[in-house]
């Protein structure tokens, strides 16, 4: 694998390796941090998505969209949402990445939810 990595970079194999190597903690660090602030994300949709469902008195994932692509979030559910969550951040489980909280990630993320549902029964 080294050799392929090397081979790949060419000339600046070792001007990576070498930095790699002297920022390695950091780096790695960077990545667990990361990977924590994304598993945080993730937990955080399905406790939003708990709350909404309480909020809004229904018991799927169908109906809750329907109602909030009609009425959208109010301002107290939004606050009640914010006040709940230690970090205001929102990841599907399929995704390396996240977004803030907020009324259009909140849709989007269901929507999301809905169609992974729908994929993998």
């Amino acid at each position: 694998m080294t050799e392929w990595f090397i081979s790949f970079l060419g000339k600046y194999a070792r001007v990576v390796i070498d930095f790699y190597r002297d920022n390695q903690t950091w780096l790695n660090l960077l990545v667990l941090v990361y990977g924590i602030m994304l598993a945080w994300a993730h937990r955080n949709t399905l406790r939003v998505i708990a709350l909404l469902k309480e909020i809004h008195g229904v018991s799927s994932l169908e109906e809750l969209q329907a109602k909030l692509e009609s009425s959208g979030i109010d301002e107290a559910a939004m606050k009640k949402l914010k006040g709940e969550l230690f970090l205001p951040l929102m990841s599907s489980r399929y995704h390396l990445f996240f977004n803030s909280l907020s009324g259009k990630g909140i849709i989007q993320q269901i929507k999301y939810k809905i169609q992974q549902e729908k994929k993998h029964g």
